[in-house]
């Protein structure tokens, strides 16, 4: 398991939930994944699931990315 993988599932298991929402991928793919925002640790984390509408990345394949948030 990659360390992205293995971050994303704890910050799943134990993050705080701050909001949801579709996601696009391009200005001509919409709802390509459904995003997630947590809270987890001081730090905002976004988790995408993509899915089969993403035309750069794998159905159920996820992304992460730390917010900068003030």
């Amino acid at each position: 398991m990659k360390i992205n993988d293995e971050l994303i599932d704890e910050i799943e298991e134990y993050g705080d939930e701050l909001s949801n929402y579709q996601v696009d991928e391009s200005q001509t793919i919409s709802n390509a994944g459904d995003a997630v925002q947590y809270s987890y640790k001081g730090k905002v984390y976004e988790i995408i699931t993509w899915n089969q509408c993403a035309d750069e990345h794998e159905p159920e394949s996820k992304t992460i990315s730390e917010l900068d948030i003030d």
